[in-house]
């Protein structure tokens, strides 16, 4: 990624909910449960983070006054909640921002990057209220999951207006996000 022009980014594993779930047009569900700590020393950092795009969009905001374009990844640690359980997920986000930001360059990046790792996937649209309707997928790679019928291991989209304006970002800006466990 740093050979097509990225910057890395780390970014903590402590974030809220505001963050995960309400800036990002998300609604917290049974299906979206996340850690919470128990004493936490703020509210800006009492949970898990579940996502890494919203730290990347946090990021943007407060370089709203660097140069653009602005492209930047981070590869970190996100906990899901199954049940009782949390799990380590290991995950690759990357955000494109900039006056012509788009899917397609997006997708270009993420082509990139799977046809690089030698894997046969296909991407389906898929309606996220992250992104613009119409312009967000799922990216399935073909005979992972039940039944060999394809598993999705990433999302990739431009973002919603909304999302664009709770993070206070004036740039149209895309993104994607993989779950590299689902790939080794």
């Amino acid at each position: 990624l740093v050979g097509l022009g990225m910057q890395e980014i780390a970014s903590l594993t402590l974030t809220n909910k505001e963050d995960q779930f309400k800036k990002m047009n998300l609604k917290e569900s049974k299906d979206a449960r996340v850690v919470e700590l128990e004493n936490p020393a703020s509210q800006t950092h009492n949970i898990l983070r579940r996502e890494i795009i919203p730290n990347l969009l946090t990021f943007l905001e407060r370089n709203k006054k660097a140069r653009y374009a602005q492209k930047i990844f981070e590869i970190g640690t996100c906990i899901e909640v199954q049940g009782k359980k949390a799990e380590d997920l290991r995950k690759l986000a990357v955000a494109i921002s900039h006056p012509k930001a788009s899917y397609t360059e997006a997708r270009q990046v993420l082509d990139y990057l799977m046809n690089s790792f030698g894997f046969k996937y296909e991407v389906k649209e898929k309606e996220n209220p992250c992104f613009i309707e119409g312009r967000a997928a799922s990216v399935i790679v073909k005979g992972r999951g039940a039944g060999g019928e394809g598993q999705e291991v990433a999302i990739i989209g431009e973002m919603h207006p909304q999302v664009l304006r709770n993070f206070g970002l004036e740039m149209p800006t895309s993104a994607f996000e993989l779950n590299l466990n689902s790939l080794s």
